[in-house]
């Protein structure tokens, strides 16, 4: 646990240090701050609710979750640090979950500074709080497999822009795959297929939490996703470790 927390710390660092996290905070809580008061009307509507803040969520996390994850390999090996890492008395799944759990606390940190929205809200009338509960626990769950699988894009790349255009290719797949006119698309083909589909497209997962339904088995499937392309990333570093 303790060289997990130092790789954090080594990570966490390395974030402020540069203008990443900052301009992942910046853009994120502009984009969606401004499309959830003007283009969604929340200021008109006759009801307070976050249910347009969190459907903007998946596709916002894929166009900026890319941009932080991009270096967390691909910049280790292109500086030629990744050896250096390499032998310091960690284990690789060690490395491994203290460069996640730092991109994953910057989400969380990203997250959180929204939370003035369901405030506000409060004051302009009654708000049902278990889908802003559910949201938001929904949101860092699907932030989690979203990094997971950028941090497996960057441990495969040297480059840090191939590693960008990776992690949003296999997203892509995992959210398109859920989408209503897709399943709509596959349902005339099988009903076994639009099965497949929801289990193992995102949207669903998260839609049944961000409603406020948190159920066992969304949960479970968003770890599973962060648990298995966590464990392609360990796999991955090993192998380079003694390439």
């Amino acid at each position: 646990m303790k060289n997990i927390w130092t790789i954090l710390q080594r990570e966490f660092a390395g974030y402020f240090a540069s203008p990443i996290a900052y301009v992942f905070m910046i853009v994120f809580l502009l984009g969606t701050g401004i499309h959830f008061a003007y283009i969604g009307d929340v200021f008109t509507i006759d009801r307070t609710e976050m249910r347009l803040f969190f459907e903007t969520l998946p596709m916002t996390f894929l166009v900026l979750v890319p941009a932080l994850t991009m270096r967390l390999w691909s910049e280790e090996r292109k500086l030629g640090t990744f050896e250096v890492l390499m032998t310091l008395p960690m284990t690789p799944l060690q490395i491994t979950l203290g460069k996640f759990t730092a991109a994953w606390g910057i989400l969380g940190i990203t997250l959180l500074l929204t939370l003035p929205i369901p405030i506000i809200l409060s004051t302009l009338g009654p708000l049902d709080w278990g889908p802003i509960v559910g949201g938001y626990l929904g949101s860092f769950l699907l932030g989690g497999a979203y990094l997971s699988i950028g941090a497996f894009a960057s441990s495969i790349s040297r480059d840090q822009i191939i590693a960008f255009i990776l992690t949003a290719l296999m997203l892509s797949f995992f959210v398109v795959i859920g989408q209503n006119d897709v399943l709509a698309l596959v349902g005339d083909w099988s009903h076994n297929l639009v099965t497949l589909c929801t289990n193992v497209g995102f949207l669903p997962h998260f839609d049944s939490i961000a409603r406020g339904v948190i159920d066992s088995r969304d949960i479970l499937y968003f770890l599973s996703i962060t648990g298995f392309f966590l464990a392609l990333n360990r796999f991955t570093i090993e192998s380079h470790r003694y390439a």
